[in-house]
Parts: C-alpha cells; sequence; structure tokens
C-alpha cells in the first residue's frame, strides 16, 4: 500500500552557520532556522499530514513543532532518524580537522563508507540504521501521509533506502536546511513528486 512520505531537514543552527559537524550534538534552531520552518508551517497549513517522525534532537524536534502549527499531528521522536555520530569532529569545521587530526581526516578519505569516526559512526553504520527506522514507519502507515523531519545525512541515506540508488543519491538529492522532498512509496517502488531544492534565507 502507498506511503506519501515527506522528508524535510532542520532548520538552520548557528553551528550549520559556521560549517561546524553537528553530528549528534544537541543543537538548536537560530532565528534563521525558525523563520525557515514557520514558512513551511505556512506552505503546509492546509496539508493533510496524518504523522510527523522526528529525530530526537532538539533542532529536528523544534522544526516539526514549528511545521505542526499547533494541529493535532502526533509527532513521534527516533533516535534511528539522528544525523551521523561524527565523534570526536563534533564542534570542529573540515579545516579545524585538518590541522588538529590529519591522520583521522586522511582515514576516513581513504574509505568514507566503512571507516569509523572516532568516537562515533561510519556512514555504513548511519545506512543500516536510517534504514531500518524507515522501514518501520512505511510499515506501520500505510495509505497515509507522513513528514520526517531529520537532518542532511540520514536524509541522504534514507533516499538511497527509498530510491534504491545507493551512495549516487547522497549528493543527487542532498538538502539545505528547511529544503524537502516529498516521495509516494509502494511495496518497494518510489515516485518524487516533489524534489527539494534548497530553501533561501
Amino acid at each position: 500500500m502507498a506511503v506519501r512520505l515527506i522528508l524535510i531537514r532542520h532548520g538552520k543552527t548557528d553551528w550549520n552557520v559556521l560549517e561546524r559537524y553537528q553530528g549528534h550534538s544537541d543543537t538548536e534552531l537560530n532565528e534563521t532556522g525558525r523563520n525557515q520552518a514557520q514558512s513551511l508551517a505556512r506552505e503546509w497549513e492546509n496539508e493533510p499530514i496524518d504523522v510527523i517522525y522526528s529525530s530526537d534532537l532538539t533542532r529536528a524536534i523544534q522544526t516539526a513543532v514549528i511545521i505542526s502549527n499547533g494541529r493535532n499531528i502526533p509527532i513521534h521522536k527516533r533516535a534511528g532518524l539522528r544525523e551521523c555520530s561524527f565523534g570526536i569532529w563534533e564542534g570542529k569545521t573540515f579545516e579545524e580537522m585538518q590541522t588538529r587530526f590529519p591522520e583521522e581526516v586522511a582515514r576516513i578519505k581513504g574509505d568514507s563508507v566503512n571507516e569509523i569516526r572516532t568516537g562515533g559512526e561510519s556512514r555504513d553504520q548511519l545506512s543500516i540504521r536510517v534504514a531500518k527506522t524507515i522501514r518501520e514507519i512505511i510499515n506501520n502507515h500505510p495509505n497515509q501521509t507522513v513528514a520526517i523531519v531529520a537532518h542532511g545525512g540520514s536524509l541522504a541515506v534514507a533516499m538511497e533506502y527509498i530510491t534504491g540508488e545507493g551512495l549516487i543519491a547522497r549528493s543527487k538529492y542532498w538538502l539545505d536546511n528547511a529544503g524537502y522532498h516529498i516521495l509516494e512509496y509502494n511495496n518497494g517502488n518510489s515516485k518524487i513528486l516533489h524534489l527539494g531544492t534548497p530553501q533561501k534565507d
């Protein structure tokens, strides 16, 4: 049975502006991020959304609550939708990582899919975790419209699973803050109804 999925990246945070790795760090939306979420709420105020699933990190939950716009839409938090855990990378920029941990950067660049970030997880581990969560959501909501609020990395691998396109989906379907895709998923087959473009500040 078909499920309509709206995949939404959380609004902007100060760490997004500074280009710091966030991962599991529990950052909050900044003013721009809140405005972005409010813009989505206005856009979808008449959208028949049955349920919202959100990463359990604050920036995603805040986005989900604003999007619900006071409507009686259940919001379920799922740790499985979290961003990749970046371990020692979190709170740092790529340039800072190159300066402080050049061997770590070289190791991850050598195999960005399977290598595990120190104190974090690999991209393959992220893919397995997110795919399991997306599969459960789809199976629990036949013939419904489900909004999923999560993160750039976790939504990229969600698109890998939903479209069946594998690693190519990461760059092909990357979302900026408050960007979104809309898909229909039916027994293993997906159809893209709206391909997101980054929302401007």
